[in-house]
């Protein structure tokens, strides 16, 4: 492509330029709401006025427009500062640029050489990575790097033309060979697995496609002298036709075609079948392997909560989600605590090691710090939360605020009940290692199991159990019923346990509320020995939840609406849960239920995950709980 003969150049490079230079950071921001929507628009304009600006003697020839689209962009820029999307608008501004020097002109400043009128192909790829890396993972260093790069690749096609014209052109022939390879290899594979194999059917059974089914075996040319045999005009002969006027066959003659290549197209349809391929098996599959290897945990982190009023000013939420469900993806088996384990993780918001949850150092200035183990479920690992603004993390500063130093490892694990915990606290000490205190966050779990235990039929049961236990039983009661089904002894039986027993009746909220409080307080008891007996003092916090807060505000209402919880459930839980935190207080638990009473901005993104505003409250009222002990223990150092 190039400008045209007038100099103005073609109004699709424009289109290319501002697709270019803002379609990213447009995308990125969305149109969820309409104050995403009024930034997209401010960015599409500010890209326009860039474009404007950039016009060949803008300046000079049409100096009041141009004043006034300076103007303007000095506007974009104070709300950009006011809004909080100074970076969205410095890519931009220099995205547009670099995309109208690609697709249209090169010259900064006017004096510098000028590329010749053509698209600077090479440089569009770097600045097309700029563009797709900002909208992936917003990094500002990745994109100058290559912003840059672009920068330098543009200067050598105003600099170099012969340079450049070389590069291209080497390009275009690589281009060229690969797509000639690929035509080829692509043309080959048609021909030998569709136009050969058509072509003997066809032969095969007298069938011509481009006949309409019918076909004929003889010529249809003829001779010349045949043709203009017996002619009475007595007149030259010459031909009136180089070949004999082609019958028509009848339709009885097409049917008869069709009805030939019918035969060997359902012969062969029942023979795929038969071998199992296609949409239908009718092959025997290994049915254990298949149910075992099925992903059967809840896809949890998949809804979109970064369009959430939690998160209406936290542009980086969307990363923050994908880098939680890439975390969440590399759970393991852990078969020490009979659950779930972190995998190594390494993203830009949630980074995980020896499954550890990493954290804000302390201060080194403030000397030896005190050591904490955090130990809970997803609220405590620090879902919806950046590495720097988890619980834990928020702990350290804030007690730093205060001239100590917290070293705390969070080692909270996603879809963990308390006696997990407890477990897990059990082979931490067991490795030799001793913390100056525990700490145990979570609650909402241990509530959920109790309706995992009550669908399985065992809601009356207060022995430890996990979350995992409903996943495991799904498991094998699909690996039972497959065996059950080509196995030819009907008497056997098969089913796993929990399918056979007579199921528990089934409880009042009460009642489910009591047995989650027994359960929980078998976990509690282990952790206290445990601590006890390394001389490591616990405290153990019961955690927040929606359903709990007062009064509930519009974003709580519009969050239990997201997440699809109804008026019934929420009381039948505020049933279960009084119960439970009823009974907490001769636990030695602290009840944190009702630490965001009052608050009007928006914290949960459903009902137990919060914002980092929301991780920030918990640890400030958190760590006036921890006061007495923290200064217990910097007493004893002396």
């Amino acid at each position: 492509m190039s400008t045209t003969s007038g100099g103005v150049a073609n109004p699709l490079l424009f289109a290319a330029v501002l697709l270019v230079g803002c379609g990213a950071a447009v995308a990125r921001i969305g149109f969820g709401s309409l104050q995403d929507l009024a930034r997209a628009a401010a960015l599409l304009l500010l890209s326009m006025l860039v474009i404007c600006l950039l016009q060949q003697g803008s300046l000079r020839v049409h100096r009041l427009r141009s004043l006034l689209a300076i103007g303007l962009a000095a506007v974009l820029g104070v709300a950009a500062l006011r809004f909080g999307f100074v970076y969205p608008f410095a890519v931009v501004v220099l995205g547009t640029i670099l995309a109208y020097g690609t697709f249209i002109r090169w010259s900064l400043p006017v004096q510098w050489p000028q590329r010749q009128a053509v698209v600077a192909g090479l440089a569009l790829g770097p600045l097309l990575a700029s563009m797709l890396l900002w909208y992936r993972a917003p990094s500002l260093l990745t994109f100058l790097l290559l912003g840059a790069l672009t920068a330098g690749l543009l200067e050598m096609y105003a600099r170099a033309h012969r340079t450049a014209h070389l590069i291209d052109s080497g390009v275009a022939r690589a281009a060229r060979f690969v797509g000639q390879a690929v035509t080829a290899i692509l043309g080959s594979a048609i021909m030998i697995f569709v136009v050969i194999p058509l072509s003997w059917i066809s032969r095969l059974f007298g069938y011509s496609p481009l006949d309409g089914g019918w076909a004929t075996r003889s010529s249809a040319w003829v001779d010349l002298q045949t043709e203009n045999r017996g002619r009475s005009n007595g007149g030259p002969e010459h031909a009136q036709s180089m070949a004999m006027r082609e019958p028509r066959p009848t339709r009885s003659v097409r049917r008869r075609g069709h009805l030939r290549l019918l035969v060997p197209t359902l012969a062969l349809v029942v023979v795929a079948l038969l071998m199992g391929v296609g949409p239908v098996k009718l092959s025997r599959t290994n049915s254990d392997q298949e149910v075992a290897t099925q992903q059967d945990r809840p896809s949890t982190f998949t809804r979109p909560f970064e369009q959430d009023p939690a998160f209406k000013d936290a542009p980086w939420a969307q990363n923050l989600r994908v880098n939680l469900l890439d975390a969440w993806n590399n759970l393991e088996f852990n078969a020490a605590v009979g659950g779930w384990r972190i995998k190594d993780v390494a993203s830009k918001y949630i980074n995980v090691r020896d499954g550890e949850r990493a954290s804000t150092q302390p201060d080194p200035a403030l000397g030896e710090p005190i050591v904490i183990w955090f130990f809970g479920g997803s609220a405590a690992f620090g879902a919806g939360q950046r590495d720097e603004h988890t619980i834990p993390s928020e702990l350290v500063k804030l007690a730093q605020d205060q001239g100590v130093a917290l070293e705390i490892h969070n080692f909270a694990v996603p879809a963990t009940v308390n006696w997990q915990s407890a477990m897990l606290l059990i082979a931490q000490l067991e490795a030799g290692e001793k913390p100056d205190l525990i700490v145990i966050y979570d609650g909402a779990n241990d509530v959920s199991l109790q309706g995992v235990l009550a669908a399985q039929g065992k809601g009356a049961s207060t022995r430890p159990a996990s979350l995992i236990d409903g996943e495991l039983d799904a498991v094998l009661s699909k690996r039972a019923t497959a065996k059950a089904e080509r196995d030819s002894a009907p008497s056997q039986t098969l089913l796993p346990p929990s399918k056979t027993r007579t199921p528990d009746k089934e409880l009042t909220p009460a009642a489910s509320g009591q047995a989650v409080l027994t359960r929980y307080g078998k976990g509690i008891e282990v952790i206290r020995k445990f601590s006890e007996l390394s001389s490591v003092p616990v405290l153990i916090f019961w955690q927040p939840d929606i359903r709990a807060k007062q009064p509930q505000s519009a974003a709580d209402t519009e969050t239990l609406a997201a997440v699809k919880v109804t008026g019934d459930s929420v009381k039948i839980w505020t049933q279960t849960s009084d119960v439970v935190r009823a009974g907490l207080g001769a636990l030695g638990v602290t009840d944190l239920s009702g630490v965001f009473d009052g608050q009007t901005e928006p914290i949960y993104w459903d009902t137990v995950h919060t914002n980092e505003l929301g991780s920030k409250i918990v640890a400030e009222r958190m760590l006036k709980e921890l006061q007495p002990t923290l200064q217990d223990l910097q007493n004893s150092r002396g």
